[in-house]
């Protein structure tokens, strides 16, 4: 199919960094340069992914509010505003769970969030979802449900003529009465042939009991990436230690606590973990003061490997691009770092190893 509605990106590469100077540009040029950046985004959740508009559609489509208007809409269900807590933004998300009520809806959510995601620039893109979560408020069936975002995602793909590359993580989470971590676990690797890794959502909990159902996704060669480090209202650090020293993580979703301790800052590097941090889903979580004070700056400079990603852009209405310009704007990365973050992103990626070599390659 044609791609003649979607503007073609002249991907930046790194020879043009040093004719750049972002200080000189508006905010308006310097949004059109963060799209160019040749981006992988790791940490997505799929069901939270979709755009105002879709999501009023869905709303408006169900008749799910009939007294408010649209602005009320979104301030009823989603976290534009600056919050308290992950206990807090969870409650919020089960109430959005009430839009996932046909299979239809759910194959056009995944196609508009890989259409979205090729718009913004993303050219690896790690989409998360829970089955269990996703069929909680309307009993969908998992089978149907993970049927229907892989078709949407694949007609995406395909109408873009293949320039995004997209790869499914499969979530077993927590914090809500479907909830079951082996059975998601089980439809993991029933569907393997689509998923690329597995991850725990949900509250952030520690995963020590579970290591057997991890150890049956790893042995099933299924690649972890856990949640841990998120939560700052949790006394400990242990989750991190869990799901490193235990559940033997290729990746970290979040992890910004890591920069509380200077043990594990160093056994990450030997590790080579790499960090999924999501900027504006912690400021908004307040898991971190302000941004001016986010940890991934210091865990840059630290030489911990960091990326760059979304996390729940439907909640947070906040694009891909939109966390790149709060790092520019509070944290002074620079284009060269930003190319940096991406690299080691793509190379962290769970995505076949060709795709990568082929974008490293062309874009690196």
């Amino acid at each position: 199919m044609s791609t003649s509605t979607y503007e073609e990106i002249n991907f930046l590469k790194n020879s043009d960094l040093k004719s750049i100077n972002l200080a000189e540009l508006s905010k308006e040029e310097r949004y059109s340069i963060w799209k160019r950046i040749p981006k992988c985004e790791l940490h997505c959740h799929l069901d939270l992914c979709f755009t105002s508009d879709f999501f009023l559609k869905c709303v408006k489509k169900f008749n799910l509010e009939k007294d408010l208007s649209d602005e009320e809409i979104l301030d009823s269900y989603l976290f534009t505003k600056k919050g308290k807590s992950l206990s807090e933004f969870v409650e919020k998300a089960l109430r959005v769970s009430s839009i996932y009520k046909d299979y239809e809806t759910l194959e056009e959510l995944a196609y508009s969030a890989t259409i979205e995601k090729y718009k913004e620039g993303v050219i690896i893109m790690e989409f998360r979802y829970s089955p269990t979560f996703v069929s909680s408020k309307h009993n969908l069936d998992v089978e149907l449900i993970h049927k229907a975002f892989v078709k949407g995602i694949n007609k995406a793909v395909e109408k873009v003529n293949n320039k995004i590359h997209v790869g499914l993580i499969c979530i077993g989470d927590t914090g809500h009465p479907l909830a079951d971590i082996k059975k998601s676990a089980e439809f993991c690797v029933k569907y393997k042939k689509d998923f690329i890794g597995f991850d725990h959502g949900g509250y952030e909990v520690n995963l020590e009991k579970y290591k057997d159902i991890f150890n049956y996704l790893t042995e099933n060669g299924i690649p972890l990436s856990i949640h841990a480090g998120e939560d700052i209202t949790l006394p400990n650090l242990d989750t991190l230690y869990t799901v490193i020293n235990i559940l033997k993580v290729k990746r970290i979703g979040h992890g910004i606590r890591v920069s509380e301790s200077k043990e594990l800052i160093n056994l990450v590097k030997e590790k080579d973990l790499i960090l999924e941090i999501n900027p504006i889903s912690n400021d908004l979580l307040s898991n971190v003061k302000s941004m001016n004070t986010h940890p991934i700056r210091y865990l840059y400079d630290e030489g911990v490997k960091v990326s760059i990603n979304s996390d729940d852009p439907g909640m947070f209405l906040a694009e891909i691009t939109d966390n790149y310009e709060e790092l520019y704007k509070h944290l002074n990365f620079t284009l060269e770092e930003f190319m940096q973050m991406n690299k080691w992103a793509v190379e962290k990626s769970f995505v076949d190893e060709k795709i990568k070599s082929d974008v490293l390659k062309k874009y690196f």
